[in-house]
């Protein structure tokens, strides 16, 4: 498997290609995957979900994993009740 990430950073997109080359039957036989992602200020989005009734938490890791550079996680929860 071969991953390729680009970023457009004025346009807020981040493009990863993702290629897989696999064995069947002798033959090796490759696939590629493009996705796009449109990158949202994670102020915005903080905003648009606590205005949902969600307590909001912007973090810059995923347990002991640090996030890539301006990656910003968003953990949510809805109060019970």
């Amino acid at each position: 498997m071969r991953t390729e990430v680009s970023e457009d950073v004025a346009a807020s997109i981040i493009t990863r290609r993702i290629t897989t080359a696999r064995e069947i039957g002798g033959e090796v036989r490759t696939t590629t995957e493009v996705h796009r992602v449109f990158a949202f200020p994670a102020e915005d989005v903080a905003r648009t979900v606590r205005a949902r009734g969600f307590s909001v938490r912007l973090v810059r890791a995923y347990g002991a994993a640090a996030l890539a550079p301006r990656r910003v996680g968003v953990v949510a929860r809805k109060p019970r009740g």
